[in-house]
């Protein structure tokens, strides 16, 4: 199983139950996977298997979208640490290479200040605004289809990009695979004493 068929087989189940919460927003798990797809679809008009999207936001449902979206691409999700300055963002961003910048707008400043050194992005989805150089998010979500990729990653494909604090040195990327994170999952279902009507506090990426 992939980390990408979590929300494929949640929609498949309970289509109607809400997934994600965030202020005033309820997303069902139906709606939550044709987000996915249309945002595979979408990245794959501009990018290609094995390429790099960063996100650089606080906690969003657009961050969920990409935690599934993006791998579902057969692409590889690098998430950034809000927290860091403009120079540590461009040593990772840097050394990640994605081709996609998906950012939220109080961070459009940071990441327009270190334009010049960040190369590889060629284009960058801004969350919930409109900017000039940006595409908006939600215009790149709707010109993707909400079908179901044609072609699946491997379980052993790279899924997520990770990387440690760099206490001791730069930071470096740890990589992870569909199978590394749904061992995770899967793990974590175990240990988990869990009834059908929970609702989990998701503080991620905080």
């Amino acid at each position: 199983m992939l980390l990408s068929d979590v929300p494929e087989v949640a929609a498949h189940h309970t289509p109607d139950v809400v997934a994600v919460r965030f202020g005033e927003r309820a997303i069902t798990y139906l709606e939550l996977r044709d987000r996915c797809r249309r945002l595979a679809d979408a990245l794959r008009q501009v990018a290609g298997p094995g390429d790099r999207v960063a996100i650089l936001a606080e906690n969003c449902p657009e961050y969920v979208d990409a935690y599934y979206g993006v791998p579902a691409a057969r692409m590889a999700l690098t998430l950034l640490n809000y927290r860091l300055s403009g120079r540590e963002l461009a040593y990772i961003i840097g050394n990640a290479e994605p081709r996609v910048l998906i950012v939220e707008p109080k961070y459009l400043p940071t990441v327009q200040s270190i334009r010049a050194e960040i190369p590889s992005v060629e284009r960058i989805v801004l969350i919930g605004a409109a900017a000039e150089g940006c595409t908006s998010y939600d215009a790149f979500l709707a010109g993707g289809r909400p079908v179901e990729p044609a072609d699946r990653p491997a379980e052993d494909d790279l899924c997520w990009l990770l990387y440690t604090s760099g206490t001791t040195g730069l930071p470096k990327g740890a990589m992870l695979s569909h199978r590394n994170l749904m061992a995770g999952v899967m793990n974590s279902m175990v240990g988990w004493d869990s009834s059908g009507p929970d609702v989990c506090m998701f503080t991620f990426p905080q």
